[in-house]
């Protein structure tokens, strides 16, 4: 795993959560890097959040930032699953859709 590169991603997700969705939002985010050093734990916090998390990747999204479902979709497999990917692009789609709507 591109270790590095995913906590990059996530230091990104992390900025963006704070810009766009609050200190709040973004300080649940930080526990991330509890995990930083240990690829399995962190990628098992990423999934954890990816699925309790999707109207917060859904209004990110919507701003422009960087999300845990994008970044879940750019790592893809083995470091997440592919129901992930799937669970991943259902939040990216229902933003797609809501910004297609007059």
């Amino acid at each position: 795993m591109p270790l590095h590169q995913l906590c990059q991603r996530l230091e990104a997700c992390e900025r963006d959560t704070a810009a766009h969705l609050g200190w709040s939002a973004a300080q649940r985010l930080a526990h991330w890097r509890t995990y930083a050093g240990d690829s399995e734990r962190l990628a098992q916090f990423v999934r954890q959040k990816l699925y309790r998390t999707a109207i917060n990747g859904w209004a990110l999204h919507q701003r422009g930032g960087v999300t845990l479902e994008s970044i879940v979709i750019e790592f893809g497999v083995p470091i997440f699953s592919a129901d992930d990917i799937a669970q991943a692009r259902r939040t990216l789609r229902l933003a797609h859709g809501a910004t297609a709507r007059p």
